[in-house]
C-alpha cells in the first residue's frame, strides 16, 4: 500500500510538472505568434511590404509609359500631361506625391521616374530638413550634406529611396549625413520617426560633367572651354558624331584654335572620334602645348586630324602632351597636321611630349604630316621607349616623319 501510495505521488508530481511545462510552452509559442517579433507580425509586415511594392510597380509602368511619351507624343509635358496619365489610372496626384493604394511616392517629374517610397504614414512638421551641396572643383563630384533636427528618435533616414546608416544625434538634437553623388538629378532626402511619419526634403544637382555628343564646331567649342575652365570629364566619354571643319574658327586670318586643355587643367576622359575627321585646324602661337588636345591624361580614339599648327615646345598634331597620366591611351588615330616647332622642343604629329607619366599606350596610329623642327627633338626614339607600349614592332618613321632632323 505505501508502495502504491508513492507511486501516486511520484505521478501527481509529474503530471503537476507536466503542465507547468505545457503552460510554459504555450507562452512561448503564444509569444511567439503574436509578440513584437511573431509571426502574425512578421506575416503581416510581410504583407505591408507586399502590397507597398505592388503599388510601386504599378507606378513604374505608368512612368515607364511617360517616358515613352516625352519623346514620342509632342503634347507631352511634366505638368498636365502626366497629371492626366497618372489620374487617369486611378493614381491621386498632388505635386510631386503620387497616391497608389494608399501608398505615397514622391517623383521626380523631369525624368519621370520614382525618387522615394514615403509609405503610408503623416507628414511629421516637427522634423526638420536642411540640405546643402558642395560640388567638386573639377565638377566630377558634389558631396550633399543633409542636417535634420528632431527631439524624438528618428528611425530611418533614407536618400532617393536608399537607406543610410543613421548617426549619433548632438546636443541640438541634430542628425548630420553625407553623401556624395556623381550624377546630375534630383536627389530627395527622408527621414521618418518611429511611427512611420515622415519629412522630406529634396535638392538639384546640376552643376556635374556628363557625357557628352558634339555634333558641330560649337559643341567643340563649348567642351574645350569646359576642360579649360576646370572640367576634367573623368571617367565620362565625349563622343564626336559628325566630321567637323574649323575653318570658320580659326585660320591665317582669324584667330588660332585655342587647344583643348593645359597643365593646369588636362582633359582626363575618353575621347571617341567615332572614325570622324576634324578638318583645317590652324595654329600660329608663341606658347607651348599646342595641337587639337594641349594637355591629357585621359585617352583618344579613332580620330583623324588635319591641317596646320606652328607653336614653340611640346607640340603634336593631336596631342601637345600628355602630363600625369598612368593609363593615356591614343589609339587608331592620324595625324595629317603640318606640325612645326619654333623652338624645336619635342615636337611630333600624333604627340609631342610625355610628361611624368608611364604606361602610355600607343596603338594603330599613324603620322602623315610633315614635322618640322629646329632641334633634334622631333620623334626622338629615345623620349619614347621608357614609356610608349607600342602593340607592334614597326618603325618610328611609321608614327613621325620629321624634315631638318638630325
Amino acid at each position: 500500500m505505501k508502495k502504491i501510495k508513492n507511486n501516486k505521488g511520484i505521478t501527481l508530481i509529474a503530471l503537476i510538472i507536466t503542465i507547468i511545462i505545457l503552460l510554459i510552452l504555450a507562452g512561448v509559442a503564444i509569444r511567439f505568434s503574436i509578440g513584437d517579433d511573431g509571426i502574425f507580425n512578421k506575416s503581416k509586415t510581410s504583407a505591408e511590404k507586399y502590397n507597398e511594392e505592388s503599388a510601386r510597380e504599378k507606378l513604374e509602368i505608368a512612368l515607364s509609359d511617360c517616358f515613352t511619351d516625352k519623346y514620342t507624343n509632342e503634347k507631352y509635358n511634366e505638368n498636365e500631361y502626366l497629371d492626366n496619365i497618372l489620374g487617369g489610372k486611378g493614381f491621386a496626384v498632388n505635386g510631386d506625391i503620387v497616391i497608389v493604394d494608399g501608398y505615397q511616392f514622391q517623383i521626380d517629374r523631369s525624368v519621370p521616374k520614382i525618387l522615394t517610397s514615403l509609405g503610408k504614414g503623416e507628414v511629421n512638421d516637427n522634423i526638420k530638413i536642411v540640405v546643402g551641396q558642395k560640388t567638386e572643383s573639377d565638377y566630377t563630384k558634389s558631396t550633399l550634406t543633409a542636417e535634420i533636427t528632431f527631439n524624438g528618435t528618428i528611425s530611418k533616414i533614407q536618400i532617393n529611396g536608399v537607406d543610410e546608416t543613421i548617426p549619433e544625434k548632438d546636443e541640438n538634437n541634430k542628425y548630420t549625413i553625407t553623401k556624395q553623388v556623381t550624377e546630375n538629378g534630383n536627389y530627395t532626402i527622408l527621414a521618418k520617426d518611429n511611427e512611420d511619419k515622415y519629412k522630406f526634403a529634396t535638392i538639384k544637382v546640376s552643376d556635374l560633367t556628363e557625357n557628352m555628343n558634339i555634333y558641330t564646331v560649337k559643341d567643340l567649342e563649348t567642351f574645350r572651354d569646359n576642360v579649360n575652365n576646370g572640367r576634367t570629364y573623368e571617367g565620362k566619354t565625349v563622343t564626336l558624331m559628325e566630321n567637323l571643319n574649323l575653318e570658320q574658327v580659326c585660320s591665317e586670318n582669324l584667330e588660332s584654335w585655342i587647344p583643348i586643355g593645359n597643365e593646369k587643367n588636362n582633359f582626363k576622359g575618353t575621347f571617341e572620334g567615332n572614325n570622324k575627321t576634324i578638318d583645317n585646324i590652324y595654329i600660329k602661337s608663341n606658347n607651348n602645348s599646342n595641337g587639337l588636345f594641349g594637355a591629357i591624361s585621359g585617352k583618344i580614339k579613332n580620330l583623324s586630324i588635319k591641317g596646320n599648327i606652328t607653336g614653340a615646345a611640346h607640340c603634336g598634331g593631336l596631342v601637345g602632351q600628355i602630363i600625369n597620366s598612368n593609363s593615356s591611351e591614343i589609339i587608331n588615330c592620324n595625324n595629317h597636321v603640318n606640325v612645326t616647332s619654333s623652338t624645336g622642343y619635342n615636337t611630333g604629329g600624333i604627340i609631342g611630349f610625355v610628361k611624368n607619366s608611364k604606361n602610355i599606350k600607343l596603338d594603330n596610329c599613324k603620322n602623315y604630316g610633315i614635322i618640322i623642327s629646329q632641334r633634334g627633338d622631333a620623334g626622338r626614339y629615345d623620349w619614347w621607349s621608357p614609356i610608349i607600349n607600342r602593340s607592334d614592332n614597326n618603325k618610328l618613321s611609321e608614327y613621325w616623319r620629321s624634315k631638318n632632323y638630325s
